[in-house]
Order: structure tokens, then C-alpha cells, then sequence
């Protein structure tokens, strides 16, 4: 069964690309799935990468301040992680 909380990760794309780019060719995954999420993370494990995802967020916005495309990319992506983290954490 697959928990809400990794149903909810998959919403958030700073998660998703953390899952399927990273994690998957660094062979923490099998596979970039939610049932593949749900079984390999905790919840705690799920909440912290969600928090430390955000503050690189806030940093990379800091450093592209000058350009709205990017702030406009970064803020969606903040947005998607605050609403993961105040649901879960």
C-alpha cells in the first residue's frame, strides 16, 4: 500500500527530480516510483529531504534574483514544499 505521504511527495516537483534524477542513478531507489518511495523512505526521511530541498530553493532564488523566469520556477517549487511540509511535517 502505498502511504499519502509519498502520494504527496510526487506532487511536489523538487521531490520528483530528487527521486527519478538522482536517487534513482545513485541506485538509492529501484525505481522513481510511489510504491518504490513509500517502501525505501520514512516519513521523517520524506519530511527532511522535503525541508532541505526548500532551503537550497531559497538559496538558488537568492542567487537568480535577477532573473524573473527563474525566481518565477524556484517560487512554484517553494510553494509545492511549504504545502508538503505544513500537511506532513
Amino acid at each position: 500500500m502505498i502511504r499519502q505521504i509519498a502520494k504527496d511527495a510526487f506532487k511536489c516537483e523538487a521531490l520528483f527530480n530528487q527521486f527519478s534524477c538522482i536517487d534513482g542513478a545513485d541506485r538509492y531507489l529501484d525505481e522513481a516510483t510511489e510504491q518504490c518511495v513509500s517502501d525505501t523512505y520514512s516519513d521523517a526521511d520524506l519530511v527532511n529531504e522535503a525541508d532541505y530541498l526548500l532551503n537550497r530553493l531559497v538559496d538558488e532564488r537568492e542567487h537568480y534574483a535577477s532573473c524573473s523566469v527563474s525566481q518565477d520556477i524556484i517560487d512554484a517549487e517553494m510553494k509545492q514544499l511549504r504545502a508538503f511540509l505544513k500537511k506532513h511535517a
